[in-house]
């Protein structure tokens, strides 16, 4: 393949003083010199004049009816209840006080235990925090496992990783019985678990000082409570709420800034709302979030992203403003449609990441069983060049992928969706202490991340759909994606791998999330 030409999208200006919004037509005002019906009687009124001044009349009191007395009303006391929002015409106020969208999806999660089709309590080591470690030191039926089936953690020891459960020659956890049960929980209850083994497959942060918990898909039924649910965000006041215009809030937080305003939670936000904007494809929503991106990182300099937006709200209001206006106004669209799709670029690179990983191993037996699929689905084992399988590709792509997400559009919406409550983004993730620095700025690298990562799973379903066919549909979505992230998203060697590998090819930029995720015409 030739070498990929690096074009850069020109972004319209951005305000300096936000963005006023035209005033709200104003409604047609009452005709006051037009005459009153001429059934009113003339102890109540008199008509007005049509024309000139109007005359003043005396009051006599056979004009003034006598009214009885009336005590004053009693009021209502005055609560400190959340206002609903305003709907006028041209005008939206949002509740008070202003809320933000939250994983509120995650409580939905139950695990289903034996029933579980790749349960998390094989090929990992299991992590036991030092609180739990202590606990079991204590505990008469789990003190003689002590340095034998839990050991402590030699090589990097922290207060979560103090020691850890080997697996078994068969790659499963000790305490797995042939239930496919926990046998600590069994025996001891679920308070003897520690903590992983507790949250997971909660990913638990903390955004604006209050804690929340996305998914992680790499289990099965977290994957289908994300991936399966058609408007997994609707419980959310601010989605509900913006039905009509889905940037609205986000305006108005511009032009008054609300005493609650939380910068990093509005950033999320806008991505939130623009990912799930289907007036655009999906590879053209990923694109103007680029686009936001690159300005926080100039915007920020020096400074890490997050510490600046919430020392710069108002920095941060008319930027997600400006942004908002640049895509209802769709003023990028144009430039957008100029990149071409280029499968014959796009297949190959995404080749050589997926053939990376499956060099390192362990990697799942779900994972490549679907990259088997694919694989048969393009005929790569056939295949007399790679024109072929370029063909393949195209082929299944129009024939059966392209279909299934036209009828589930949610489907990768969601899965974005969770990737941006589950790292924080564009901020990314705390890094404890002891990681090491991160040298591209944050936003660009957290955008990037998200990208290959969609990216990878479009390609892999594109190549499943030609060898499916016809039975291609969401239970191959969902196998898909939830081993992609038990075999990426826990092996941080590989994601570090596959952004230098992205970054050595030059696709850190505006063409380069074109290439990756803009799918064939």
């Amino acid at each position: 393949m030739g070498s990929i030409p690096i074009i850069y999208l020109r972004e319209p200006p951005m305000s300096s003083q936000g963005i006023p919004e035209q005033p709200a037509p104003r409604s047609a005002r009452k005709n006051l010199n037009s005459p009153l019906p001429a059934s009113l009687s003339a102890n109540q009124t008199q008509p007005l004049q049509p024309s000139g001044s109007l005359k003043r009349r005396p009051l006599s009191s056979a004009t003034i009816p006598v009214l009885p007395s009336i005590a004053p009303p009693v009021l209502p006391p005055i609560l400190p209840l959340r206002t609903p929002p305003i709907k006028l015409p041209g005008r939206y106020v949002p509740r008070l006080p202003r809320e933000y969208p939250r994983p509120a999806y995650s409580e939905r999660f139950h695990c289903i235990t034996s029933e579980c089709e790749d349960t998390c309590c094989k090929d990992w080591a299991v992590p036991i925090d030092q609180a739990t470690y202590e606990k079991y030191q204590s505990v008469e039926g789990l003190k003689p496992h002590l340095g034998t089936l839990i050991v402590l953690n030699t090589k990097r020891q922290t207060r979560s990783d103090y020691a850890r459960i080997p697996l078994t020659p068969q790659s499963k956890c000790a305490f797995l019985d042939g239930e496919q049960m926990c046998g600590i929980q069994k025996q001891l209850g679920a308070e003897m678990l520690s903590v992983t083994c507790t949250t997971y497959p909660r990913a638990v942060l903390t955004a604006a000082g209050q804690r929340e918990s996305a998914l992680n898909l790499s289990c099965p039924e977290a994957a289908r409570v994300v991936l399966l649910e058609p408007h997994l965000l609707d419980e959310c006041d601010p989605f509900r709420d913006q039905a009509a215009d889905r940037y609205a809030a986000l305006r108005h937080d511009a032009r008054h800034l609300p005493r609650q305003y939380q910068p990093r939670l509005a950033v999320r936000e806008f991505a939130l709302l623009l990912l799930g904007d289907r007036s655009y494809p999906l590879w053209q929503r990923a694109y103007l979030l680029d686009v936001l991106a690159r300005r926080l990182d100039a915007l920020s300099g020096a400074s890490s992203v997050a510490e600046w937006a919430e020392a710069n709200p108002n920095a941060v209001a008319k930027l997600l403003a400006d942004s908002a206006r640049v895509v209802a106004l769709q003023r990028l669209r144009a430039q957008m449609d100029e990149a071409a799709a280029e499968p014959a670029e796009q297949l190959p690179l995404l080749i050589e990441l997926i053939r990376l990983r499956v060099s390192q191993p362990p990697v799942p037996t779900r994972f490549l069983e679907c990259v088997q699929q694919f694989e048969a689905g393009l005929g790569c084992a056939t295949a007399q060049s790679e024109q072929q399988i370029l063909d393949a590709y195209v082929d299944s792509y129009r024939r059966y992928y392209r279909p299934l997400m036209e009828r589930h559009p949610h489907l990768l919406e969601n899965y974005l969706m969770n990737h941006v409550f589950k790292n924080s983004y564009p901020f990314g993730r705390e890094r404890p202490a002891s990681a090491a620095p991160v040298a591209a700025p944050e936003a660009e690298s957290e955008h990037l991340s998200m990208c290959v990562h969609v990216a990878l799973a479009q390609a892999l379903l594109i190549g499943m759909a030609g060898y499916h066919r016809e039975s291609f549909g969401v239970e191959q979505v969902v196998k898909l994606v939830q081993s992609m992230a038990r075999t990426i998203e826990h092996s941080a060697q590989f994601l570090d791998q596959i952004s230098s590998s992205v970054r050595e090819k030059k696709l850190n930029n505006l063409r380069g999330i074109a290439l990756l995720l803009r799918p064939v015409e």
